[in-house]
């Protein structure tokens, strides 16, 4: 595996024991090296912890500009949602060599929301330290309905509908992806280059 500058980011940024544990998880599986679109945002090698990275730094400044009304939200939780939020995108693009492009593989997400997988993704991974979290419940309706209007589905848009004015969390979450894929990782290239082992 030729070992980036990216993935000592996002250990460095990694706010407790759990969400270092996500990243070796990360790291361990296909994700570390997909995109995180085939054509929209991030259409590049490590594109989707690109993204991740940047949702949680954006997501951290929306939610420090709203802290009256938010109240107290751990990084630990920024963190999991941020680098759940997308993780069911893993395996499911693949480069053409021929076209120079990526395709759609597969869609493992078939009957069920965007976010559903990425969410059972973390509980997977994390399994019981993931599921005794306090706020548990918060970050899958972050990672559920984080697509907003843009969800793919009838039963997507419905969901954040459903849950936006309960949940400003969830409203912040989707324009930190929004403003990520806007950004598209632009200050973030420097880290895709390889560290050297001396």
């Amino acid at each position: 595996m030729t070992y980036i500058k990216l993935y000592d980011e996002m250990k460095r940024v990694a706010p407790t024991p759990l969400c270092k544990k996500l990243v070796d998880c990360i790291l361990e599986s296909t994700a570390r090296y997909d995109p995180a679109s085939y054509k929209y945002h991030h259409v590049y090698k490590y594109g989707l912890m690109v993204h991740s990275l940047e949702l949680y730094n954006e997501l951290k400044k929306l939610v420090q500009e709203n802290k009256e009304k938010l109240g107290e939200i751990s990084d630990e939780t920024l963190f999991l949602i941020a680098f759940g939020h997308d993780l069911e995108k893993a395996g499911t693009y693949k480069f053409n060599f021929s076209t120079k492009v990526y395709d759609y593989k597969f869609h493992k997400m078939y009957g069920f929301t965007h976010g559903e997988y990425g969410f059972d993704e973390l509980e997977c991974w994390l399994e019981d330290d993931f599921k005794s979290l306090k706020d548990h419940e918060l970050i899958r309706v972050c990672i559920y309905g984080h697509m907003g209007d843009y969800g793919k589905t009838k039963r997507e848009r419905a969901y954040y509908h459903e849950h936006v004015d309960k949940c400003p969390l969830l409203w912040l979450t989707h324009q930190a992806d929004m403003k990520s894929c806007e950004l598209n990782g632009k200050d973030y290239q420097h880290l895709l280059e390889p560290v050297n082992e001396t």
